[in-house]
């Protein structure tokens, strides 16, 4: 990435704090390198070290600046404390906190076992409200204003068939983020959320692996309502 691919005026960042979860890899990446190349120091933090540690260090060797990644899995609300309590520790409260963990996977709902569930929802949308309710607390207990950004996905709009515990817990955040935009906007924290519709090359193969997925099982399902007599079948997405 270099400044001509971002919007924004150089230094707009300076003496900001924040930390970006899942930000080792993906689209977490590109937002800490971004924060970074505008002045902010980053935290990143995720469940592998070694990815944190490595990213870290491409960072800071292309930009300078500081990118510190901190090992936490943010289904353990214990885990996150002890993290915040580092980052803390390091430099004085953070002012900005990015809820980008995530995870998903494709399947039939009625497939799903409640491991597979909270698979998903245990990140996407416990995880993110551990960390976000610790931020907050620390936040308020020392009077500090600060920014929460929640990533969602447009499925939080139009429904998700065959992801469905993502769906719910990205539906769950943007809850979280309109009702903390009232609670704490008088505090001085502010609460807002952002969609991800970029297709970056590295995920294009993926992404369509996953949509041929999609297809197949929207294609067995027509096979099976036609021969329990049930309609046309048609893609529940048009309906």
């Amino acid at each position: 990435m270099t400044p001509d691919d971002l919007m924004f005026r150089d230094g707009l960042m300076k003496g900001q704090r924040i930390l970006i979860t899942g930000g080792g890899t993906g689209l977490g990446k590109v937002m800490a390198e971004a924060c970074l190349m505008l002045g902010a120091e980053v935290y990143i933090c995720g469940r592998r070290g070694g990815v944190l540690e490595a990213t870290a260090k491409e960072l800071m060797a292309a930009h300078g600046g500081k990118v510190s990644g901190v090992p936490c899995d943010i289904r353990v609300p214990e885990a996150i404390h002890d993290m915040l309590d580092q980052v803390w520790a390091d430099g004085g409260a953070l002012t900005g906190l990015v809820n980008n963990a995530a995870g998903n996977f494709i399947s039939r709902t009625e497939d799903l076992s409640p491991r597979a569930f909270d698979a998903i929802a245990n990140i996407v949308f416990r995880g993110s409200f551990f960390v976000t309710l610790d931020c907050g607390k620390r936040w308020i207990a020392e009077g500090e204003n600060a920014s929460v950004v929640s990533i969602l996905t447009t499925w939080v709009w139009s429904g998700g068939p065959f992801t469905v515990p993502s769906a719910m817990s990205k539906a769950g955040l943007n809850v979280m983020t309109q009702s903390l935009a009232v609670e704490w906007g008088h505090k001085g924290i502010s609460a807002a959320s952002a969609v991800d519709l970029c297709e970056r090359p590295d995920r294009g193969h993926r992404r369509r692996r996953l949509e041929r997925r999609r297809r197949r099982l929207f294609a067995a399902l027509r096979v099976g309502r036609r021969a329990l007599g049930g309609g046309s079948g048609d893609d529940p997405r048009r309906q």
